[in-house]
């Protein structure tokens, strides 16, 4: 599935080496500096995709380990749902082309207010969604706090309307400690929107109500990105109320793919994430793993009666 990016990436690099051939000699060295970065990147992904092939082969025959390290439940991951071997092939390729990207157009946070930067895959979106930016006209959202990702969606989605879902009230996922971050959390948030306000729809409340009012209003999206609470249940509720409300050609983002609390046990987003993709196998397209996952709708579900 991933050949025609590695091919695409070689074919880069074939172009930068070109280039260089013809800079002047104090030009030459920094490009070749930038060459080398861009070589190494494939160099990691093809160890990652060789190591993974060579999992995969382990798991094919039922085989152990010969070190006989205790490395059955990292197997037993692998085996758990089909879908995380392609996982963890589209997460070295997302690493290795994403490594010296830089993020996009951020002058839209310089007159906003942070206390966290959660929002850290900025660089991913920039540069996997580039070419869906003008046609994205309707963007959900479900967990705003102070508004970094709706920012930054609606600058990278110019022509977009943005509906945010939050509680304004936090979750289970912080601790006493982070308590004081959702403390006039609302506030913060329509302060940070100020200068997008006319383009953002605001729904106060738990998504598990608002996502059926939107549903009740057959709203439909271009892209919607997931990142409420981190619970097992809620990331799969938000998924599975979500999911009817994508276009086909929409793109759906799960936020935390790798998040794991003490207290959750393995009820967390990947559980969720990796369930709902092996039960949709192909009604969707993978695009790109990080700490976040992202998928194009292919097809529509069926009809039911």
């Amino acid at each position: 599935m991933f050949d025609h990016v590695v091919k695409k990436y070689r074919q880069r690099i074939d172009g930068l080496e070109e280039r260089i051939s013809i800079l002047e000699d104090g030009e030459r060295s920094k490009a070749v500096d930038v060459l080398q970065q861009r070589i190494s990147a494939l160099e990691e992904l093809g160890f990652r995709v060789q190591e993974l092939g060579s999992k995969i082969n382990v798991l094919e025959k039922g085989a152990v380990p010969e070190n006989g390290a205790d490395q059955s439940g990292e197997f037993r991951a692998c085996t758990k749902y089909r879908v995380e071997a392609e996982l963890a092939q589209a997460a070295a390729i997302t690493r290795g082309l994403t490594a010296n990207l830089p993020r996009h157009d951020e002058s839209v946070f310089e007159d906003a207010t942070f206390t966290r930067d959660w929002f850290i895959e900025r660089a991913a979106w920039g540069h996997f969604f580039a070419k869906d930016r003008s046609n994205v006209r309707e963007y959900l959202e479900i967990g705003s706090f102070e508004g970094r990702s709706t920012l930054y969606a609606a600058n990278l989605f110019p022509n977009a309307t943005l509906t945010c879902i939050d509680t304004f009230e936090g979750g289970g996922a912080h601790n006493e400690y982070l308590d004081e971050l959702f403390a006039n959390l609302e506030e913060r948030f329509l302060r940070n929107i100020a200068p997008i306000r006319d383009r953002v729809n605001v729904l106060k409340g738990t998504s598990v109500k608002r996502l059926a009012e939107l549903s009740d209003n057959a709203e439909t999206f271009d892209v919607i990105y997931i990142d409420g609470c981190h619970f097992y249940r809620h990331v799969m509720l938000d998924t599975l109320m979500t999911w009817p409300l994508l276009k086909v050609g929409g793109i759906l983002i799960w936020d935390d793919y790798d998040f794991a609390m003490a207290q959750y046990g393995d009820r967390v987003p990947r559980l969720a994430t990796n369930q709902f993709l092996d039960a949709y196998a192909g009604d969707y397209e993978l695009i790109f793993v990080t700490n976040q996952v992202a998928v194009r709708k292919t097809r529509p579900e069926p009809a039911v009666e």
